[in-house]
């Protein structure tokens, strides 16, 4: 089990900045790794960062939380990738047809859109779809 992180882990941080990242809501490592650069700096305008500083200390968030495995590492062998989609699991739509066409059905941990005219099942599939899930 990953040990919990805190912002105090961050290396180079000082407690008025652990302050006013409390005051944007920023309150742990992951809500802080997930910012916007230019957003987070504007935040902390107040002569604390500027847009550099702030992409460090997002990176250096990103950098704590995969080392931690709480966040998986960015790069990733083709080998990798491929154990990863033999894992996702489909779920049937209930037409043989379209679950071929599919590839099984609809994968799970992505996302899959509908179209078609009015009438022509896309209700239905997503109420399968949450039937099947439950």
């Amino acid at each position: 089990m990953a040990k919990e992180v805190t912002l105090h882990d961050i290396p180079d941080i000082a407690s008025d900045m652990l302050d006013k990242l409390g005051e944007l809501n920023i309150n742990s490592v992951y809500q802080l790794a997930v910012q916007n650069p230019s957003e987070l700096a504007w935040g902390l305008s107040n002569n604390f960062v500027d847009i550099h500083s702030a992409a460090r200390l997002i990176a250096n968030a990103r950098k704590i939380l995969t080392e931690n495995e709480i966040l998986s590492k960015e790069f990733s062998t083709a080998d990798d990738l491929l154990v990863r989609r033999h894992k996702i699991s489909r779920y049937k739509t209930g037409s043989s047809n379209f679950d071929s066409f599919l590839n099984g059905g609809i994968e799970t941990q992505s996302i899959t859109g509908i179209a078609g005219e009015f009438g022509s099942g896309k209700s239905q599939i997503c109420h399968t779809l949450c039937a099947a899930a439950i």
